[in-house]
């Protein structure tokens, strides 16, 4: 099958592990068809809007870009050919809550057959209209990788031996995610002040300069005895983004202003009325290092259950005498971590793999006519060589086996694309043309090769 993969991912160098993941798990773990990449901050080449596809996959990370105000609609502009894509077009949307009608509207659009709801109960809240033609079903905001547990099993020091007690990093999320998401930042100050007079070391931060990007994040973990978490979410329900304006405009006027008069001024009556959780990837990575995890009471997709997975803390962490004297109990512990690893690491349905063969065989059932083999010539080829550098780029940067900047992938990608639209938009092209894309072809294959030499999976490429 020949897929589109639309995506934001623009730099690794700031993008999130799980991000990198959940936008190229499928030609991670389906390489026997061909993947056509597009960042959405790239040009949109005649090339590109020409070609047929047998499904477009929708990322999150391009989902995004409808919190863009204004400039949305010059982007779905740009993009707008997507909709008369004769193909199965598949999407994987997070933070529903956040511009859902704006994000059902653009869905519609672009007769979009498929979404993986992450907020999957509150499906009827989200598509009201899209639910009667479009099929529905229940997604993750992420899943485990095995190289990841093998990479965290690594890195991890013996459970008995970590420096650090609790950890815990997250960001400050804006008002307008409402009381829960305002949790995210309030259980780190309520633990820290809880638990100082017991003597437990701590490394917790909300501030962006205290983040952790790749592999950092993972060996954190592993010096880590006990995580700190909660369910990722949102209680406050925004359909077209106008919550979100009137905080930043109240907060423009006001920036020393409290929660709880910005949500009094932008928001009365509308927080709390129903939360809206998804489980977070964290919850599988701090399973794979082994860390026990305590967590204010939540649903957890109904996979975690307290006192039997983690240890439950109060939204104001007023039980931390409980929380202590569980901690303290080693053997306890250690079968709950093991309790943990089993149903979140042990369960297929939370792996990528499993994941990218489920959405293949969704796009199979809709299109049993599929053609198979439709990689041939050699533009095309290089095309589809230069759209995949990104690709190889985030799989290099992932496996640690390689560090190609930003800029460089970029250029490369630039320079193919221009050779390869002068030679489309020239009736008969003359040698020039010919001659130097033989060369970008032969740039290309010493790419692969390398890569070939060094990645530990390489994607199945057909022509070249």
């Amino acid at each position: 099958m020949k897929i589109l993969i639309l995506h934001g991912i623009d730099s690794v160098a700031t993008a999130r592990r799980t991000s990198i993941h959940h936008a190229f798990f499928l030609p991670r773990h389906q390489p026997g068809h061909e993947y056509w990449l597009q960042a959405a901050q790239a040009p949109v080449t005649d090339t590109l809007r020409n070609e047929e596809f047998d499904a477009v996959i929708i990322d999150t990370t391009f989902l995004c870009w409808r919190w863009t105000g204004a400039y949305f609609n010059e982007f779905k502009r740009k993009y707008d050919f997507v909709r008369d894509i004769n193909a199965v077009k598949i999407a994987f949307p997070q933070d529903e809550y956040d511009h859902s009608e704006i994000l059902e509207t653009w869905l519609i659009d672009w007769k979009v057959d498929i979404i993986y709801s992450v907020c999957y109960d509150d499906r009827d809240v989200f598509y009201p209209t899209l639910k009667e033609n479009a099929d529905i079903r229940l997604g993750y905001t992420g899943f485990f990788e095995q190289e990841d547990i093998e990479l965290v099993a690594n890195c991890a020091s013996p459970w008995d031996v970590r420096t650090v007690d609790v950890g815990y990093r997250a960001k400050q999320l804006p008002p307008y995610f409402g009381w829960f998401g305002k949790l995210k930042s309030d259980i780190a100050a309520s633990f820290l002040e809880a638990a100082r007079p017991y003597g437990i070391s701590t490394d917790i931060s909300c501030r962006l300069e205290d983040a952790f990007m790749g592999d950092e994040w993972l060996k954190f973990l592993g010096q880590c005895r006990f995580i700190l978490g909660c369910e990722s979410g949102s209680s406050v329900l925004d359909p077209r983004g106008e919550i979100k304006a009137k905080c930043n405009d109240f907060l423009g006027k006001n920036p020393e202003a409290s929660f709880t008069v910005i949500a009094d001024s932008c928001f009365p009556n509308e927080d709390r009325s129903r939360p809206f959780t998804a489980i977070s990837p964290r919850l599988f990575e701090a399973a794979a290092a082994g860390c026990g995890q305590i967590l204010v009471y939540g649903d957890y997709g109904g996979v975690l259950k307290p006192w039997q997975h983690y240890l439950p803390l109060a939204p104001d962490a007023s039980n931390i005498l409980e929380i202590v004297s569980a901690m303290n109990n080693t053997d306890q512990i250690k079968r709950m971590i093991n309790a943990s690893q089993r149903v979140l690491l042990g369960d297929s349905r939370f792996s990528y793999k499993s994941f990218a063969a489920d959405v293949i065989e969704s796009i199979q059932a809709r299109r049993p006519d599929l053609r198979r083999d439709t990689f041939d010539g050699t533009v095309s080829s290089l095309l589809i060589t230069a759209l995949k550098n990104s690709e190889r780029w985030a799989n290099d940067y992932n496996n640690n086996s390689a560090q190609i900047s930003s800029e460089k992938t970029q250029k490369f990608l630039a320079n193919v694309q221009s050779a390869v639209e002068i030679s489309l938009n020239t009736p008969e092209p003359r040698f020039w043309g010919k001659y130097a894309i033989v060369i970008l072809v032969e740039i290309a294959k010493r790419i692969l090769r390398v890569a070939k030499r060094s990645l530990k999976f390489v994607f199945k490429m057909r022509g070249i």
